[in-house]
């Protein structure tokens, strides 16, 4: 919402222009992306159809209940074309679509675990068909949560119902599903694990004392950038179908950073 229309306009015209290069390099090296997930036969009313839309995908993709160790390669693998983007926090994610392929943009400044909730918040976006009246935004951060760690897995690791929960133990769920402190307590709120009460004071303590809410905000989760479309420069610079000069003008590079990175094996 603080985005001015200039700034609006410079990340359509970046993202076309990136979307505009990933499918020329798709198409020099004759591969096509298909993307078959379609979930239009489902309308979401509520919060548990959001969970369960999170929890078809996790299925969908034979996740299980398994930590996901990189969304990014997870859903470039599953046909998602995901363009980061250098900007302020002003923007964290959009998505659309190019064609018939989903298109999810993020903003590469974001921590691990902020971006990961991100993407899928956006995947949630071109999934999901929520009912009228129905806040979509919400629903896409229920699916993007509940993707990141089913509900059940989540009460198995830390309980049915709790009065307290230390740190300790959700940095430990942090550091292995890449998801927040705050994402998780919102979930042990949300899932009734704690009072609402509970939560509420959370967030005063948070907001009151700096060292604390330093801790709680740290990022555990090693970053995960997008690399697909660089792979496949490289693929085809090393199978001779493209020039280095042409494979620096893909990626924005010059001759000789490419030709240093090249390490033909």
């Amino acid at each position: 919402p603080s985005m001015g229309s200039k700034d609006e306009e410079s990340i359509k015209y970046l993202v076309c222009t990136e979307i505009e290069k990933y499918l020329e390099i798709e198409a020099i090296l004759g591969m096509t992306s298909n993307f078959s997930l379609d979930y239009s036969n489902t309308i979401v009313e509520g919060e548990n159809e959001a969970k369960l839309m999170a929890l078809r995908l996790r299925n969908d993709l034979n996740i299980g209940s398994d930590a996901i160790v990189s969304a990014v390669d997870l859903l470039e693998s599953a046909g998602v074309k995901i363009i980061e983007i250098d900007h302020d926090n002003s923007f964290s994610g959009t998505c659309n679509k190019a064609g018939e392929f989903p298109v999810i943009v993020v903003n590469k400044n974001m921590s691990s675990e902020r971006k990961r909730l991100t993407i899928f918040h956006e995947l949630g976006h071109l999934l999901m068909h929520c009912a009228d009246g129905i806040d979509i935004e919400k629903m896409c951060n229920i699916f993007a949560n509940e993707v990141l760690i089913p509900s059940e897995r989540f009460k198995s690791l830390i309980g049915e119902s709790r009065h307290d929960i230390s740190l300790v133990e959700l940095q430990a769920i942090q550091c292995e599903y890449g998801i927040s402190v705050d994402a998780l307590m919102k979930k042990a709120s949300q899932l009734n694990i704690i009072t609402e009460r509970r939560y509420t004071s959370y967030h005063k303590k948070k907001n009151a004392l700096p060292e604390f809410k330093k801790k709680v905000e740290s990022s555990l989760y090693p970053m995960e950038y997008t690399c697909r479309f660089e792979r496949l420069v490289y693929r085809a610079l090393a199978s001779e179908v493209i020039s280095i000069s042409k494979a620096a003008a893909f990626l924005d590079k010059s001759v000789n950073e490419v030709r240093e990175k090249l390490n033909l094996m």
